[in-house]
């Protein structure tokens, strides 16, 4: 019963994240395709934006994710409390998990 109930917990919350992240792309692309002609856009290739190289750390960005300096790919920014958030976001997941298993 428990189990079935973490199951079907997981399936929910990932088909919700997955609602609520189209909407919030379709969003955004609404707003950009607004301000064409609008200068708003941040270059996230300075290297004062990038920590150890790899870590993109930059308050003024909107953005939630980037591209990587080098290969494919994105990452977050960590100037924003969403990009924490999304970084944190499985730890907990998983910690919540491994609390039911443990004492249910």
């Amino acid at each position: 019963m428990i189990s079935e109930m973490v199951f079907f917990g997981t399936v929910l919350i990932v088909i919700v994240g997955a609602v609520m992240l189209s909407v919030k792309k379709q969003a955004m692309e609404r707003k950009l395709e607004s301000n064409i002609g609008k200068s708003e856009i941040v270059n996230s290739v300075h290297d004062e934006h990038w920590k150890g190289g790899i870590f993109y750390v930059n308050k003024e960005d909107p953005a939630i994710f980037v591209e990587q300096r080098s290969g494919n790919g994105f990452t977050i920014n960590l100037g924003r409390p969403t990009g924490w958030f999304l970084l944190l976001l499985p730890f907990i997941f998983g910690f919540t998990l491994f609390l039911f298993a443990r004492f249910v």
